[in-house]
């Protein structure tokens, strides 16, 4: 089967990984062309598709060239089965307008809808914001079937953008084990890279340095953290997108020597393994790989109760629970993981081993060859 996969990201996260991720898991029954904007930040993601797929860059650096990128897209499309539409938000403009362009292909168009939050949690002009929900909707109705990576996206997209239910299939995202076990990008152990001994406690988040992805709200809880445990440190790992805020505000909280801020790291397996508490204090989520990779890491998890979230970590079972935006709740929740005794840790290392295995890569890939399968056939819904 072949698949046109177009992406409408600009920069590397979650959702453009989940791509290399599926193709890697879907090349012995998929071929897939990848179809995304030419930008400096995806160079790593196209090294790693070229290996495994034909990639195609889109010249979207001005406006008046998408006409020439969207006739290049329906040439391309005359040679697939499919077009699977790797969408990063309902309020993308990118997005809003392939999902009117790409059925005109003839092609069964398959939309992923990855984070699927309100318009009011993206940066756009107010001036076309109140519009975007309903050309969002209009842009979809001609989609085979849309996709959303959890249920609480789904209800988002039928509450917030009135889509309908029944055209919505939930595929939550999955991870590969062995992805895991990606040693050190320098050799060292990331605590001898941070200069720290083996007892100190490393309070890891991992996530793109954006403002929805929280923070700043671990900044102001660590004086509270420290208070406890004076020695914990302190780890950011993720494309460094506000990297200048974030170390001012470490600064002018005289935190500096407690963070380590590491930058994008392709060894997420190295640093969880070296790290005491995983969390992500995310204001918006979909369903993040992250916490399911700590989880499969045995890690005690503190998360915001956002997004899919809440269908991965159960509170006080498999990790913590806490509101978004919130520095004391999250202080309280990481200083309980932290004084997990010796018979509670094993028993939530259990429980997160458990439930890491109910989200694999190869049931997701499994999930979307066979709504491939069936749009091709014209028998979904």
């Amino acid at each position: 089967m072949n698949i046109l996969l177009v992406m409408t990201a600009r920069d590397l996260g979650g959702a453009e990984l989940y791509v290399g991720d599926l193709a890697e898991a879907l090349k012995g029954t998929c071929h897939f062309t990848v179809a995304l904007p030419e930008n400096a930040a995806l160079n790593g993601l196209v090294v790693r598709l070229s290996r495994i797929s034909r990639v195609v860059p889109l010249p979207l650096s001005a406006p008046w060239r998408l006409p020439g990128a969207i006739a290049k897209l329906i040439r391309l499309a005359a040679a697939h089965d499919v077009i699977h539409l790797n969408s990063s938000h309902p309020a993308s403009r990118l997005g809003i307008f392939l999902g009117f362009a790409l059925p005109a292909s003839g092609k069964p168009v398959v939309a992923v809808e990855h984070r699927a939050t309100p318009v009011s949690d993206v940066h756009v002009p107010w001036s076309i914001a109140w519009a975007l929900p309903v050309l969002f909707r209009w842009s979809r109705k001609r989609m085979a079937r849309i996709v959303t990576v959890s249920n609480e996206s789904k209800r988002i997209l039928t509450t917030c953008y009135r889509l309908p239910a029944g055209r919505i299939d939930v595929v939550h995202n999955g991870i590969d084990p062995a992805h895991l076990a990606s040693p050190a990008t320098d050799g060292l152990n990331p605590r001898a890279e941070m200069g720290l001994n083996d007892s100190q406690p490393v309070i890891l988040v991992l996530a793109r340095l954006a403002d929805n992805k929280g923070h700043r709200y671990l900044v102001e809880a660590a004086p509270a953290i420290l208070d406890r445990f004076p020695d914990a440190r302190f780890a950011f790992a993720g494309i460094p997108e506000g990297q200048i805020s974030m170390e001012r505000q470490i600064a002018a909280a005289g935190l500096k020597s407690r963070f380590s801020i590491l930058g994008f790291r392709p060894d997420a397996g190295a640093l969880l393994r070296s790290s005491t508490v995983f969390v992500l204090p995310s204001l918006a989520e979909g369903f993040p790989l992250s916490v399911i990779e700590a989880l499969a890491a045995g890690l005690p998890v503190v998360a915001t109760r956002v997004g899919g979230i809440p269908e991965i970590i159960e509170d006080g079972r498999n990790g913590f629970l806490v509101p978004p935006a919130d520095a004391a709740s999250l202080a309280r929740a990481v200083i309980r993981a932290l004084e997990l005794d010796k018979v509670e840790k094993a028993r939530m290392r259990k429980e997160a081993l458990d439930a890491a295995a109910k989200f694999s890569l190869a049931e997701t890939a499994r999930k979307m060859h066979t709504l491939y399968r069936s749009v091709q056939a014209g028998t979904s819904g």
